[in-house]
């Protein structure tokens, strides 16, 4: 995980939401030479005037370097038969949410798996974690939101994210987020913390070929054990605590 951008070149990088955020990765994407898919409800968002077309399904078919083309659609369906098929290389995850969480349970419940909320785990996690950097702790739910930025304060527009002191603050941090949240999940079972990579300015991507080979291993198993999933830069992330079942 690194604070530069990583170099798009041909690779094909699936938006996921076409606001703000969205339009910023796939104008960022575009003009390093990605191939992009725009995908949305909302048929006038905002990244739908960076594409050249619009095409039926999530398929990077016929879309040429530096071009986009927006697919009107929920977004965490097709992210979720992108995890299927590999039909992207990135994902930009641009909507509200744990994109890479909620993909997950629905990739999952397809094959008849069930994940469900670990607050037991939950609770290991934060015992693991600086209180400091927690922003919000769901028990219920499973979930930490994590960051090395306190609350009510903002981050600089464009950030190289230094692993060892925020730019903000001045803080010095005791080691990037990604990092910090994968040493809360030692004690599940099972655990993945997907690393993002810069994909325009506030915008990160994380490789496709991560999550699904997560899911991949995950199916084999009979259930009845512990999962930690989460995402993170070096500076914020979020986590999931899930018990893995099959009903």
């Amino acid at each position: 995980m690194s604070g530069e951008a990583m170099d798009l070149r041909g690779r094909k990088v699936l938006v996921a939401g076409g606001g703000v955020f969205g339009s910023r990765a796939a104008a960022h994407a575009k003009s390093q030479g990605a191939r992009v898919l725009v995908v949305d409800v909302d048929e006038i968002c905002k990244a739908r005037g960076l594409c050249v077309r619009d095409v039926t399904e999530a398929s990077f078919d016929g879309v040429g370097e530096g071009e986009a083309c927006f697919v009107a659609g929920e977004a965490l369906d097709s992210v979720t038969r992108c995890l299927d098929i590999g039909a992207a290389d990135l994902i930009a995850p641009c909507i509200p949410g744990h994109l890479a969480a909620m993909a997950a349970l629905r990739w999952l419940e397809e094959r008849g798996l069930s994940l469900k909320p670990d607050p037991d785990l939950a609770m290991d996690m934060l015992g693991r974690m600086d209180p400091d950097l927690v922003l919000r702790f769901d028990k219920n739910e499973g979930r930490i939101i994590a960051s090395h930025m306190p609350e009510g304060s903002t981050c600089i527009s464009v950030c190289p994210q230094p692993e060892d002191r925020c730019r903000v603050t001045g803080a010095r941090k005791e080691a990037p987020m990604d990092e910090l949240l994968r040493r809360a999940a030692e004690g599940a079972d099972r655990s993945l913390v997907i690393s993002t990579e810069l994909v325009g300015e506030g915008v990160g991507c994380f490789e496709k070929d991560v999550l699904s080979g997560f899911l991949q291993e995950l199916e084999k198993e009979e259930g009845g054990i512990s999962v930690a999933l989460g995402t993170s830069c070096c500076c914020h992330g979020i986590m999931h605590a899930y018990r893995l079942s099959r009903p």
